[in-house]
């Protein structure tokens, strides 16, 4: 079957619905068919350019094709009769995010860009052949603010048995890219309150320079330069697989996050706890609390407390790590059963 695969690119940007794409490309082939993958360009402007980016969704055709799987706004309003939507997420700067600082607000041309999008979603959405959403918490918002049902197909690692289980480490490793949503701010200032020796490590990408100048401010204020390592850089994934293996457990406390999370599966994988938020959206579809990891209130001082009983109690963390292990297992996440769902 010749099938595109077209989701929007960030310029320099690498995350989880990359990496997802890129996997669900790879393990089509190996299935046998012959997929292409088509990446728009999506603008820094989500104003007046967001508008030309969705036209031009609006007029690529794939005639050739016998699937088109789309992922994200605007590039889930292509026509084609043979669509089908794996959707990671709305454009949330008009819906749950809507006049929230990382949002779009009530200026006229944020009122007419919310105006457009709620259109051409409510309009394109339903034309998909199927739609299927990565976590129960996107399912959730596409069903409150458009009223279109889904069904809840996440998104597999490329190779689980990469992953592994070493030593009990004495830090807590936060792999992601590096922003307000992600909220490495909030894992950076918790280390201001603990009480033991836990040590934070967090690699990434931080595009805006003023966000990683406030951490590296927070941390030689609090003389924290020996607990706390950023390392404002994409690692190979070696390096970020024997980094979560060392580990003591991972932090990932993002705000609302689509999903259970790349970073929570990998970690699942490789034996370790998660410390979540109770506003880390679909994260908490992955972890419970005090079984699969921790899920503190989000402010600095309850993640701190979070931190430091996994440290002080790490037989726990370990029965923590085996407990996750088996949750991601028992799930059967994998690229055969997606790649058969899709193909419907």
């Amino acid at each position: 079957m010749k099938i595109a695969l077209l989701n929007t690119i960030t310029p320099f940007v690498r995350g989880g619905a990359e990496i997802a794409v890129e996997g669900l490309n790879h393990h089509l082939r190996l299935h046998g068919h012959d997929p292409t993958i088509f990446r728009i360009p999506f603008p820094e402007d989500a104003r007046e350019p967001l508008i030309s980016t969705y036209l031009a969704a609006r007029m690529l055709r794939f005639d050739n094709y016998d699937r088109v799987i789309t992922f994200k706004f605007p590039a889930y309003c292509v026509e084609h009769p043979g669509k089908v939507m794996w959707m990671f997420h709305q454009f949330r700067q008009v819906y749950d995010l809507w006049e929230k600082p990382e949002g779009l607000s009530m200026h006229p041309d944020g009122k007419a860009i919310r105006v457009l999008v709620e259109r051409a979603d409510n309009i394109n959405i339903p034309k998909s052949r199927h739609v299927y959403v990565i976590a129960q918490e996107v399912a959730n918002r596409l069903q409150k603010y458009n009223n279109v049902q889904s069904s809840v197909l996440p998104t597999p690692l490329d190779d689980p048995s990469v992953y592994y289980c070493s030593n009990q480490g004495d830090y807590l490793y936060f792999p992601s890219r590096i922003n307000s949503l992600k909220r490495q701010h909030l894992a950076v200032e918790a280390m201001k309150y603990t009480k033991s020796n836990v040590k934070l490590v967090i690699t990434g990408i931080c595009p805006d320079k003023n966000y990683l100048s406030d951490m590296r401010d927070t941390i030689s204020k609090n003389n924290l330069e020996k607990k706390v390592l950023i390392r404002n850089e994409w690692i190979d994934d070696k390096e970020k697989i024997k980094l979560m293996a060392e580990s003591l457990g991972v932090v990932y406390i993002p705000l609302l996050e689509d999903a259970g999370g790349l970073v929570t599966m990998e970690s699942f994988y490789s034996q370790k706890p998660v410390i979540a938020c109770t506003d880390s959206g679909g994260i908490l579809e992955l972890v419970e609390n005090n079984v699969t990891g921790l899920v503190a209130e989000p402010t600095p001082k309850k993640i701190a407390e979070a931190m430091d009983k996994l440290y002080e109690n790490k037989a726990i963390a370990e029965k923590m790590g085996v407990t996750a292990f088996e949750e991601i297992t028992r799930r059967k996440i994998t690229w055969e059963n997606t790649i058969a769902k899709l193909l419907l």
